[in-house]
């Protein structure tokens, strides 16, 4: 509710917090993931998306969000990789 309200230090805090009491909560890394790139820091983003799909492999949004953050930072093998990942899992996974 904080992210959805802009409240995005809040959140950030929030999220800091539930991983610090179990780092390997998929939710609470990827939810991380989205209020950093909100804030524009997005070599935390990655982080904090990588995190996401340690704790959860199947995670396919993360590794969605992984690829145009990689892309966006001209790394186009680990771009590809990501998005590969996702396409396997996504919502059109055959």
């Amino acid at each position: 509710m904080l992210h959805a309200e802009r409240q995005h230090a809040e959140a950030e805090a929030h999220y800091r917090v539930a991983l610090a009491v179990r780092p390997d909560h998929p939710t609470a890394a990827f939810n991380l993931g989205i209020v950093l790139e909100d804030l524009g820091r997005f070599p935390e983003a990655v982080r904090a998306y990588e995190q996401a799909v340690m704790a959860d492999p199947e995670l396919a949004d993360a590794y969605f969000n992984l690829s145009r953050l990689y892309q966006a930072t001209g790394n186009r093998t680990a771009a590809f990789w990501s998005l590969s990942q996702y396409r396997r899992l996504g919502p059109n996974r055959r």
